[in-house]
């Protein structure tokens, strides 16, 4: 009764079993007719209820636990979710014990008793069990089954080989829940007590609006209390959470790219659509991108179109105090600073470099905390976290550039058998999907999402490694750039359109390390307090994908690049943020990522005529200051 067992899989649904079990089988318990006194059985209970009228009440002497005689086999609890339609059909089920294939992965315990092996689970390794009540005689006879003979109930009525009462305090959270006056109808024929005495709702006194599984509204009766689940509802925490979920939400860093946002918004706010924005600006950086938000704000409120919601937070919004600060930093290893910077030598300055390297991480996970838990407590779903030189686009299929995928890996073990998540008949359905996707610019990536709501990977996956795309700097002919570009817009002052030129699909080599969508309705907060990585948040991230590719030092965790319905072009454009520098390191890398020219791709090219459709010729043009 202190809580419900949905909240209590949803705050360790990233532990075993709930992360990795589809099909959960679980031990029974029989409980016989032997009764104990009624002052025991009327502990705890609430006034006016009779402990004689619940079976679960009256009834405390049980079998002994995990034994299969009286107990008998198991029941078990299944994410529908997660199972293809196949798994349901008729030639795939076994039994309703264990209904389906995948209900023996985990539990394949057999019991030995009489000389007899009896599938069942072991008692101490799970979290759930099944209590089964033997009832009355008088129940017992009421159904005209031939195997119920007095004898079978002489026998299983006086089994009493344990005491068990910890299932009673259903009974006082359901008084507490819906009140006593709704509790008391409901179990009529276990309530003795005045129901003249409970209050009655006084005439023209408000009602709460309670939306059922359908979605419509039905009024319940809460006290004094008032609530309205119309545009906003009360959230647990207290705060106001959002009912209408359209869109899709963001969370983003900036640091002087105030040149790369207005196509970065343009893009979203016409393919996702993004209708929510949280933006944190780098304390080191020279300018600000608040009068560019300022600017879409004031055009987009004159128009009939939606807006997006912009909000800029700075590092006294999520960033922790200083002692908080330095255990944070010294959280981040001195060796991942030299792994990513490819450090040669060690100096003052590369010491000096180290902090601000160990500060930026902590800030990108602070925030990212702090911004998906804002969108969860606003009532919002599907959240991206991704550059301002990266663009969330669909996954399209081009069999031409798909022909050298290198091999997914992990270990030495076959990876079918690590996650359900990768279960072959699942991984087929996403396949098929990519190749019915529609044409960017002709359906919405929240559009698309919401119509196919109930397949792979929507109905499952609460978080969505992305596989990245990167483009180089390397130019297409001024033909081929502004082909199918509307007029009056120019082709080379947009990364999107400019560059096409890309590397290898689904090669850690310059597309390096995945990016990642989340569900964050889905997804308590307890598991946003833990993030360790920005490409991949959550641990629940890495039992969606996990994958490894193959590659030519080490295997890297990424996300195969045909089993996903989503990716992020990330654009290299002028690579400013590399020639800043200005050593030789930099300008070779520089001279290396920009050349990367293994493949070409148009298929985001579209949005901008779509943008256009969205918002008019004039205002694409000033929003995009072209």
């Amino acid at each position: 009764g202190s809580m419900t067992i949905s909240d209590y899989i949803q705050n360790n649904e990233e532990r075993k079993p709930w992360v990795e079990e589809v099909c959960i089988p679980l031990p029974r318990l029989f409980f016989g007719s032997v009764e104990s006194s009624r002052e025991d059985l009327q502990k705890g209970i609430p006034n006016g209820f009779d402990g004689m009228k619940l079976d679960t009440i009256r009834y405390q002497k049980h079998a002994h636990k995990g034994l299969f005689e009286y107990n008998q086999y198991d029941k078990s609890i299944i994410d529908i979710s997660r199972i293809d339609f196949e798994e349901f059909e008729f030639k795939n089920t076994k039994d309703v014990h264990r209904p389906i294939l995948r209900c023996y992965d985990f539990r394949r315990y057999r019991i030995n008793q009489d000389g007899i092996h009896h599938k069942i689970t072991l008692f101490s390794e799970t979290l759930l069990r099944v209590h089964h009540y033997f009832g009355s005689f008088e129940s017992y006879k009421v159904r005209n089954d031939v195997r119920r003979s007095d004898e079978l109930y002489d026998q299983l009525s006086g089994v009493n080989e344990g005491q068990d009462n910890s299932i009673t305090p259903w009974l006082s959270a359901f008084v507490d829940k819906i009140g006593e006056n709704i509790a008391s109808e409901l179990l009529s024929s276990a309530y003795t007590g005045d129901k003249g005495r409970i209050q009655q709702p006084k005439h023209g006194e408000e009602k709460a609006i309670v939306q059922n599984e359908t979605g419509v509204s039905r009024p319940e009766h809460r006290g004094k209390e008032t609530i309205l689940l119309d545009e906003t509802e009360i959230s647990e925490s207290g705060g106001l959470e959002q009912v209408n979920k359209s869109g899709i939400s963001a969370c983003l860093i900036v640091k002087d790219d105030n040149d790369k946002l207005n196509e970065w918004l343009a893009y979203h706010y016409t393919s996702l659509p993004l209708r929510h924005l949280i933006v944190a600006v780098d304390p080191a950086s020279k300018m600000s991108p608040k009068i560019l938000f300022e600017r879409w704000d004031a055009k987009l409120s004159k128009s009939k179109n939606a807006g997006i919601d912009i909000v800029m937070w700075n590092d006294n919004d999520f960033m922790p105090g200083d002692e908080q600060l330095t255990e944070a930093k010294n959280s981040i290893p001195y060796e991942q600073f030299v792994r990513e910077v490819n450090l040669q030598k060690e100096t003052s300055e590369i010491l000096h470099k180290f902090d601000q390297f160990q500060l930026h991480r902590v800030r990108q996970r602070m925030f990212l905390r702090a911004c998906l838990a804002h969108h969860k407590k606003m009532g919002r779903s599907w959240t991206m976290s991704i550059d301002t030189d990266e663009y969330l686009s669909f996954n399209h299929y081009e069999s031409n550039g798909e022909k050298d995928l290198p091999p997914k890996v992990i270990g030495k073990k076959k990876l079918r058998k690590k996650s359900s998540f990768s279960y072959p008949l699942r991984i087929n359905e996403i396949k098929r999907s990519r190749f019915n996707l529609p044409e960017t610019g002709s359906m919405t990536i929240s559009d698309y999402i919401q119509k196919n709501r109930s397949s792979v990977p929507w109905v499952d996956e609460k978080c969505m490694p992305l596989p990245r795309l990167f483009f180089g700097a390397v130019e297409s002919s001024k033909e081929e750039i502004e082909k199918n570009i509307p007029n009056g817009f120019d082709a080379k002052k947009l990364d999107t359109m400019r560059y096409r030129k890309h590397s290898k699909k689904g090669h850690f080599e310059y597309n390096s390390f995945d990016k990642s969508m989340l569900d964050v309705s889905k997804i308590a907060y307890s598991s946003l307090k833990d993030i360790e990585d920005i490409h991949r948040p959550i641990s629940f991230c890495d039992a969606t994908r996990p994958y490894r590719i193959k590659g030519e030092v080490n295997d890297r965790k990424m996300t195969a690049f045909n089993e996903t319905l989503l990716r992020v072009h990330h654009y290299f454009g002028s690579g400013s943020y590399i020639t800043e520098e200005n050593t030789p390191e930099s300008r070779e890398l520089f001279d290396t990522l920009s050349a990367v020219n293994e493949g070409q791709d148009d298929s985001i090219r579209p949005w901008l005529s779509a943008f256009i459709g969205t918002v008019g010729r004039d205002m694409a043009h000033d929003l995009l200051s072209l």
